[in-house]
């Protein structure tokens, strides 16, 4: 439908030409739909990059471990190979064991340029989002410690008024409640 053919068949009449275009602009519509559709398909949310990402970071993380021990063995081995070495002698396992050495480290840093290609957003995204409730957290604590000091400069404001409409000091008697802790906590902390 989309193809104009080897044009040994081909409409004659004028109504025949209109249907035939309006059949080849029909079918490329069909096919543009088509087209689009799988594509859409095929290709991955953002979720599922980001979890892609992840599971690569992760995948590459247990190979950058793997290498990585596999360097500190191999440095091991170099070292018990040097302290092993009598004077003027060098031995072929020593030549080995420096060359094993070698490529464990190159590959530990191919691996880890490996690993650091891949993108950090979704690192970044989880951040700042627990950032954003972070903050949240911290502005709703702070709206009830504002709560609670007025509760308690109620409480102490009604304490007050009790105390002097029965004829105590309220100053004295907050002193008289300091000193009683004072000497709890010395009595506390000599037993």
């Amino acid at each position: 439908m989309t193809t104009v053919g080897y044009g040994d068949v081909y409409p004659k009449s004028f109504m025949g030409r209109i249907l035939g275009i309006m059949l080849c602009i029909w079918g490329m519509i069909l096919v543009s739909l088509f087209v689009v559709t799988v594509s859409e398909q095929l290709e991955l949310t953002q979720l599922q990059k980001n979890s892609y990402v992840l599971i690569q970071r992760l995948v590459y993380r247990d190979a950058l471990k793997k290498v990585s021990a596999s360097a500190l063995f191999s440095m091991f081995k170099f070292s018990k190979a040097i302290k092993n070495i009598k004077e003027g002698d060098k031995p072929k396992f020593l030549n080995h064991a420096e060359q094993n050495f070698k490529e464990k480290v190159l590959e530990f840093k191919n691996k880890s340029a490996e690993m650091r290609k891949f993108d950090n957003t979704l690192e970044y995204t989880y951040l700042s989002k627990n950032l954003i409730l972070f903050s949240d957290y911290i502005q709703k604590f702070a709206e009830n410690q504002e709560k609670v000091e007025s509760q308690q400069k109620e409480i102490l404001d009604y304490f007050e008024n009790l105390l002097t409409s029965k004829g105590v000091n309220f100053e004295e008697f907050m002193q008289k409640i300091e000193q009683d802790e004072e000497e709890k906590e010395k009595i506390e902390g000599e037993g």
